[in-house]
């Protein structure tokens, strides 16, 4: 027998005060007499009663005293386990996944569940087998059916929480199979319970579940992290956070924000427990971030989910153009490099060319087969969606007027240009037009679902336009609106015990991973290979470093079910 909260015995203590309290209590009965000489009885009765007399037989206090004992042998909440038998396995199956390290219960519920682990390593038969499995997203065998109780209880006081939710279906197969072995055998399961239902058959092999943890936990949680860049230059970064509370009370704190690893910027913060996915809302214009994090100052029962990290990749844009040949515009791209890498298809290679690996793609009077959604430029060409039309030709329209405040032709000057003929062209009322004969638009704009586009209605080898200033200004203006937000990447974060993937470079063959704790890890392969780094147990940042560079990735938690920390009452398998 061995007690989960055996200082609850200090619960008998309480017995004191109900024995003092029955020797001062007096019952008297009045009883009119003439004389009280020969009543002692009466006189001892009528004085204070002596705390050193002999208890006298009392039912009550038999049953106060009964209450207190059976009151506080439930508060040490006793495990018991069965008769022994010879040559019995007890398998250990010992939680220690992120909610396990939550302090509801001091000094932690892994603590607690460890405390508890090796109290019944030490109860056991001499002929009794103990096996050992600590598990999170992955089960592992600590210690396989041994009678060597030191290294048991060893290995249970080495675990450690990782920062990951929990599978339990893996460990409790791998406990369930090497149970079955045994002609007598029982699982202990040490857990919260915070993880999905139990659906694998026990096979006859009893099990134990031991709850470990309060019914109510108190925790505030950073669920949701996600960074936006400007749609225009003027445009602040901005930074949405999403707290949830797990608690039955109001939990009051600050959300801090962190650019390039400095404090940017604060926010104070009170929760109710009715309020969940609350919205933090952050701007800022400078600098450009390259790594944000958010942190949440607060006391509540788990660390490892009020910290939260977004890395920010920015590179070229990618530019490709698909010409007959046109030396006006691989100038005015030219002008551009180093600002955008440009591509040229090659003849017979159109339709073989993945689009959406492309930033900004340029048709000068060419189309592929097949235009999916992506961001464009259509120079006297158009594909075939709904709404466009590119009419008979329209000999030297006039440019009449044009928008002069869209990011395209801000700041340009369109009246001094020459059209030899232009296409007559219709738009839908979603196309914003741009620059304007008297009849129809000669440029339009457009922004739909996952679309962005440019569109001129004419062969710039048929204007003097190539001649004037505005013309690269434009191409420039164009690349630059196409390829907003293209050139940043959100790298792919992972969730801690998930894997990220790691592409060696066309010259590489190893590159080191160093874990938030300062761990390193060599990973070795071919040359432009990819490999999976999945010891990812810990949120934080993990450092790729490479022969010329290193990059970071950023892995939180993000579990809501290990943020609730819910402790099950049962388990049902």
């Amino acid at each position: 027998m061995s007690f989960l909260h055996p200082l609850w015995f200090a619960g008998l203590a309480l017995a004191l005060p109900v024995i003092a309290l029955y020797f001062l209590k007096l019952k008297r009965k009045r009883i009119p007499i003439s004389s009280t000489w020969l009543w002692m009885r009466s006189i001892n009765d009528l004085r204070v009663n002596a705390p050193f007399q002999r208890l006298r037989r009392s039912l009550l206090l038999l049953l106060q005293l009964l209450l207190i004992a059976l009151a506080a042998l439930a508060l040490t909440r006793p495990l018991g386990r069965d008769e022994k038998v010879s040559g019995k396995l007890w398998v250990l199956l010992i939680d220690r996944s992120a909610s396990m390290s939550m302090t509801d219960v001091a000094p932690s519920r892994l603590d607690s569940a460890k405390d508890l682990a090796r109290a019944t390593v030490r109860t056991m038969g001499d002929d009794d087998q103990v096996m050992v499995i600590a598990f999170a997203r992955e089960p592992h065998v600590l210690v396989p059916a041994t009678r060597d109780r030191d290294l048991a209880e060893r290995a249970i006081s080495a675990i450690q929480a990782a920062e990951t939710g929990t599978r339990i279906t893996e460990a409790f197969q791998l406990a369930v199979s090497n149970a079955k072995t045994f002609p007598q055998a029982e699982i202990l399961l040490l857990t919260d319970g915070s993880f999905e239902a139990v659906d694998v058959p026990t096979e006859g092999v009893p099990v134990t579940f031991v709850p470990i943890g309060e019914k109510t936990s108190h925790n505030l949680a950073v669920t949701a992290l996600k960074v936006t860049a400007p749609e225009e230059d003027e445009d602040p970064w901005t930074v949405f956070v999403t707290l949830d509370l797990y608690s039955t009370r109001e939990a009051s704190g600050s959300v801090e924000l962190y650019v390039n690893g400095a404090l940017k910027d604060s926010r104070s913060v009170t929760v109710t427990p009715q309020q969940s996915n609350l919205p933090v809302l952050f701007e800022f214009g400078q600098p450009v971030p390259n790594l944000v994090e958010t942190k949440l100052v607060v006391e509540d029962d788990l660390a490892a989910d009020n910290r939260a990290w977004q890395v920010v990749e920015h590179r070229v844009p990618k530019v490709l153009t698909i010409s007959q040949g046109n030396f006006f515009l691989e100038q005015a791209l030219g002008q551009r490099i180093p600002e955008i890498e440009v591509f040229r298809a090659k003849p017979g290679e159109l339709d073989a060319i993945f689009l959406p690996d492309y930033d900004v793609v340029v048709c000068d009077g060419r189309l592929p087969s097949q235009v999916p959604e992506g961001r464009y430029l259509f120079l006297n060409c158009l594909p075939a969606w709904e709404g466009f039309e590119l009419g008979d030709a329209v000999k030297e329209p006039l440019v009449v007027d044009w928008y002069r405040r869209h990011p395209v032709t801000r700041g340009l000057e369109f009246a001094d240009i020459h059209i030899e003929k232009a296409s007559r062209l219709k738009a839908p009322e979603y196309a914003l037009p741009l620059v304007e004969s008297a009849e129809f638009p000669l440029i339009v704009a457009w922004e739909r679902g996952d679309t962005r586009a440019v569109m001129v209605a004419f062969d710039i080898l048929d204007t003097n336009w190539p001649l004037r200033l505005s013309f690269p200004l434009f191409i420039a203006n164009v690349v630059d609106w196409l390829a907003r937000g293209s050139g940043i990447e959100w790298r792919t974060e992972a969730r801690t015990g998930d894997a990220f993937q790691i592409r060696f470079g066309l010259d590489e063959t190893q590159v080191t991973v160093r874990a938030p704790g300062g761990e390193s890890t060599l990973l070795e392969g071919e040359a432009g290979a990819t490999r999976s780094f999945a010891l990812t147990e810990r949120a934080g940042l993990y450092t790729i470093a490479r022969a010329a560079r290193e990059e970071l990735v950023a892995v939180n938690l993000m579990d809501p079910l290990e943020s609730s920390g819910r402790v099950a009452e049962k388990i049902e398998v």
